[in-house]
């Protein structure tokens, strides 16, 4: 079903009533999302929005600590974090029936009865069989796949992971998904209520949430396109996987090296430790209110234990010296001298932004001068004689009046592209001409035999 916003929505109903199509109805078609992410992002700004003062963040804690004694957070997908679609989708197919109902409770609850765009939107796609096959897709590639996949990389005990060994374990994944893809019903049995963990999943464990495979397989009779929904899917996960991993090739640098060449061009298996960084770094600042500088001295203080080496090293004398240059660092502006080179580089790019606009708009001014000095041909002999630049300019004008006409220049490059563009551009309006020129001659000859029967 199409979860198009409110604006989309109104105009694509506009048109649906008035049975025409316009530009503005196709743009808004084309523009509208539908699907399992597209209802796990909305289902997120509904039930934990990043703003805690919108959402049902409260009512959901609340009515899931009630009926099913469990008061997690709906996953948090409006931030960009491992898993975060997948999960969404996970608790949704887990608990489907008791999100129909805790919509249809927040719609009846309201002095006015009735949902709001956003909330009818989830409310459709929670009751769209297509949309929730989708959802199942997502549970079960994060159980067979990137579940286990990301214990492997970023699990407990993966801390000292060297990237550049995660070679071998890029082939298993890949492998595993090819077997998959031959034999779906590894993850989906038609055969027992819960498929084999050992077979199904990349790591052979136990499921990860054996909870949400039984919910799977509970659904698996009223979604008809499950299987065939879940191979596509796999196909599509391996193209992206092979070109992710392409670096780990067995002819590639990585696997070519040495184990000490790897070991000594060491790099995390995740970006963790910046992202944390950058997460504390967001809250200090909220919090604290302090410099950069300040935070990066205080983040290297614990990380490093400077504590302990103070302990153990340092005298009274070098407690004074470090207060001593501590004041000078905090009296020298170095957070001021900071925000000034900040806002001088976002002057240079602004001024370097306005030169190119400047330039691309003097360079499309000439262009169409240019342009209202040549006329559009619909001569098929004079364009065959044409040169290459008298082509282009042909098709320059081709594209003010056809958006069928191919806009990207690239794909033009050459005289016979260029000819068969212009062909194409010119066979529907031959064709009316010839409509029209055929309707004339017939009103001519109907109106010479009128002629002909009032003389006689």
């Amino acid at each position: 079903v199409m979860l198009a916003n409110k604006d989309n929505d109104a105009t694509i109903k506009l048109a649906a009533l008035s049975g025409s199509t316009s530009e503005a109805a196709e743009r808004a078609v084309k523009a509208s999302e539908r699907g399992a992410v597209k209802l796990t992002q909305l289902a997120g700004s509904l039930f934990r929005h990043k703003d805690d003062k919108k959402g049902y963040q409260d009512q959901h804690r609340d009515y899931f600590q009630n009926t099913v004694k469990e008061n997690s957070q709906f996953p948090d997908v409006s931030n960009t974090r491992y898993h975060s679609t997948c999960l969404a989708a996970c608790r949704l197919i887990l608990y489907l029936d008791h999100y129909r109902t805790f919509m249809e409770i927040m719609r009846d609850q309201k002095t006015k009865p009735g949902f709001n765009h956003m909330e009818e939107n989830v409310y459709k796609g929670l009751h769209d069989i297509p949309t929730i096959t989708e959802l199942a897709v997502l549970c079960l590639y994060y159980l067979v796949v990137t579940g286990p996949y990301s214990v492997a990389v970023r699990g407990p005990g993966t801390e000292k992971l060297n990237m550049l060994e995660l070679g071998p374990l890029h082939e298993k994944l890949k492998a595993h998904i090819r077997n998959l893809i031959l034999h779906p019903e590894l993850a989906l049995s038609s055969t027992v209520i819960v498929p084999c963990a050992k077979e199904a999943t990349l790591d052979g464990n136990n499921w990860m949430d054996v909870c949400v495979i039984n919910a799977v397989m509970a659904l698996k009779a009223y979604l008809p396109h499950l299987t065939a929904c879940f191979v596509a899917f796999l196909k599509g996960a391996l193209e992206t996987w092979e070109r992710f991993t392409s670096e780990f090739s067995s002819d590639g640098p990585i696997a070519q090296a040495t184990e000490e060449e790897r070991r000594l061009a060491f790099m995390p298996s995740t970006n963790d430790a910046n992202e944390g960084a950058l997460g504390m770094w967001r809250k200090w600042a909220r919090e604290k209110g302090t410099t950069i500088f300040r935070f990066m001295d205080h983040a290297m203080f614990h990380r490093n234990g400077t504590q302990k080496f103070m302990d153990a090293k340092l005298m009274a004398e070098d407690h004074r010296w470090l207060m001593k240059i501590a004041r000078e660092i905090d009296s020298s502006g170095s957070e001021k001298k900071r925000r000034k080179q900040l806002t001088e580089y976002i002057q240079m790019k602004a001024r370097e932004r306005q030169e190119k606009t400047a330039a691309r708009l003097a360079k499309e001014a000439k262009r169409a001068a240019e342009l209202a000095m040549v006329d559009l041909v619909f001569d098929l002999e004079r364009i065959l004689t044409m040169t290459s630049r008298q082509l282009d300019d042909q098709l320059d004008l081709w594209r003010k009046v056809d958006k069928e006409v191919e806009t990207v220049k690239c794909r033009v490059k050459n005289k016979p592209q260029k000819l068969a563009e212009i062909k194409a551009a010119l066979e529907p309006r031959e064709i009316e001409g010839r409509t029209i020129a055929e309707e004339e001659s017939g009103d001519r000859e109907t109106l010479e035999d009128d002629d002909i029967d009032i003389d006689e």
